[in-house]
Formats: structure tokens, sequence, C-alpha cells
């Protein structure tokens, strides 16, 4: 690798970790700003996502926003498919390149990639403005509230898969056990497990109709919390992973500018054997040349 491509991948983890800071500061203040311009009404709690972007100013924050974020982790997951790749092709045998796993690796940068352009198009495309009475089926949905929803669903499928199968392909590469050997990993998964579990709840959490109004009240903000609690754990779960893309880079003997050269990180051999720095380095370079 040539330094300037070097460069690019010392500034992964801090890129990956803005997305995440972009992602929570932009619905934080969009969610904040429809309080104050009286955008949701007073009894609602805990308001919809689509509710927060689709009225101004809220909407200029969540568009731009949330596309800033979108574009960033697709340039972060083309760099980590990088990573893994680099470190996937060292379990690999001359009678054996594990179709397998090689197969799954490209389908959960895929699948990223399309929950990144959902993304995109969930932001430029807000829902109506009176979204809120769709609910309850006393105006007609238009159509950019469709293709909002449609983007939003593919959005939380293409991460829930994309999550899975990264928890896979880290579960079967003896390469990657570097990662299972910290914390983060069983702290992304569980973001990841419980971002799919209330995604699931939110899903399929509804009264029955008719019903009183505080039993569709309660529906609503838990429901709605639930979808809240999915999106928030997606987004931590990646900022988890701007730590173990320092770990990737420390490994191959790339020094990360932000978290630095983790220089306390114990390495790992495919037989499990702790490997110094100085042979590590060794080692890449060795298979560089």
């Amino acid at each position: 690798m040539g330094s300037p491509l070097l460069a690019v991948f010392s500034i992964l983890p801090i890129l990956n970790a803005a997305a995440c800071v972009i992602a929570g500061v932009s619905i934080a203040l969009c969610a904040f700003l429809s309080r104050v311009f009286s955008h949701i009404p007073d009894w609602m709690t805990i308001p919809p996502i689509m509710m927060i972007g689709n009225n101004v100013p809220e909407n200029v924050i969540y568009s731009g926003g949330l596309t800033v974020v979108a574009i960033l982790l697709m340039f972060c997951q083309c760099l980590m498919f990088l990573l893994r790749r680099a470190m996937l092709q060292r379990d690999w045998k001359p009678a054996d390149k594990n179709l397998t796993l090689r197969f799954i690796n490209v389908s959960e940068f895929s699948f990223s990639i399309v929950a990144c352009l959902a993304l995109i198009v969930q932001a430029v495309v807000p829902a109506q403005e009176n979204v809120l009475y769709t609910f309850y089926d006393f105006v007609t949905v238009e159509d950019n509230t469709i293709t909002h929803e449609t983007a939003a669903a593919c959005w939380w499928l293409g991460e829930a898969l994309h999550w899975i199968l990264n928890f896979i392909v880290e579960k079967r590469s003896l390469q990657l056990s570097i990662l299972r050997q910290r914390r983060s990993f069983c702290t992304k998964f569980g973001f990841v497990a419980l971002a799919i579990i209330a995604g699931i709840f939110g899903m399929f959490l509804k009264p029955k109709l008719p019903a009183p109004k505080s039993t569709v009240s309660f529906y609503f903000h838990t429901t709605h919390f639930c979808w809240w609690l999915s999106s928030v754990c997606f987004f931590l779960a990646y900022f988890v992973q701007s730590w173990q893309s320092a770990t990737l880079l420390d490994h191959l003997g790339i020094r990360s500018f932000v978290f630095g050269s983790l220089r306390s990180t114990k390495h790992f051999s495919a037989s499990g054997e702790p490997v110094v720095p100085d042979e590590l380095t060794r080692n890449v370079e060795e298979k560089v040349n």
C-alpha cells in the first residue's frame, strides 16, 4: 500500500465515529426544534422519527445531516470491507478459498451499502406534514410518505442483515479472532440484538381497534419508543465499530491517527499465540512485498 492510501485508512476510526455523532446530534436537534416550534402535539411524549423532519427548519437539518451520515458510513464500510478482506485472505488455503465466507463478506458489504442508500432516500424525501392523521386514517397517505416509509423499512432491514452477516464473518474467521478478544465484540452485538428485538416489537405492537384513547396512546408511544431505540442502537453499533477498525488497522501495521497505534493491544496469530508488534510488522512487510 502507498502512503496516501495508508493515510486514508488511518482516519477510518474517526470518520466512523463522526458519522454516528452527526446522526445523534441531527436527530436530537430535530426532535428539540419540533417541540420548540410546536410541530408535534403537546401530548406526544415520544414523536415518530418521521415527524421530526417534515417541517421547516427541522427538515433542513434532518435531510442534510442524515445525508452526510449515509455518505460517511458508505465510505467507512468500503474501507472496512477492504480491511476484512485482507484479514480473511490469511484464512484461505491454496486448496480451499472458502467461497462461503467470501460470499458472506460481500453480501454483508452489499446490505450495508443498500441501507445507507435507503437512509439517503429517507432523509431527502420527507413525510407529508399531516402525517399524524394517516395513523388514524383521517387523510390519504401521499406518495412521498410511502416513499419515506419504504426507505425507512429498507434501511432497517439492510442494517439488520448487515450486522447479522458481520457477526457470522467475525465468528468464522480465525484471523478476525482479534476482535473476539475484546469487549467491543460483545458490546457491538449486544446493541445489534437490542436493535433487532426493538424493531420487531415496533412492527407488531399494535392495538386492536376500536380501543380506549389511553390504550391507543400507550401503544402509540411504546411503538415509537421501540423504533427510536432500534435506530439509536444501530448507530451505537457503528460507533463501537470505530474501536474495532482501529484494532484491525493496528493488527495490519497501520497507525491510526485517532486512537493511536494501540500499543497495549495484544495481537494473536491464527494459532491463537500472541504476536509482538515488531514481528507483526515484519510479517506485514513480507506479505506486502
